[in-house]
């Protein structure tokens, strides 16, 4: 079953993680190399944690079978909007997207 999981601030290590993870399957040969290979982890994770902790964004979690399998963060701005949203690339094109995205279709309708 898939869950999307307020994320919490002892998450933000495991979304650095996920982010990682999806870089290096995805953007191989799209982002140079170096950028992949020298992912500065502590940056991200001061980012992902700084988010977490923001009134700004909602930031969640996404669990297959209780297992991390990626993340997805919104923006409460003017307009609001999608910063990211990953898979593990085992995990995608089984609708996990989709669900992302009606998450985010009633984000912005709140907002």
């Amino acid at each position: 079953m898939t869950r999307f999981i307020p994320a919490l601030p002892g998450d933000a290590s495991t979304i650095a993680r996920l982010r990682q993870q999806c870089w290096a399957a995805t953007y191989r040969g799209i982002y140079p190399d170096e950028m992949i290979d020298q992912f500065d982890f502590a940056w991200h994770e001061r980012q992902d944690l700084a988010r977490i902790n923001s009134d700004q964004y909602e930031v969640f979690l996404i669990q297959s079978d209780e297992i991390p399998v990626g993340y997805l963060t919104m923006q409460d701005s003017q307009p609001p909007h999608l910063l990211s949203l990953y898979l593990l690339p085992e995990y995608q094109r089984q609708g996990i997207g989709r669900m992302a995205f009606s998450r985010m279709a009633e984000f912005c309708k709140v907002r």
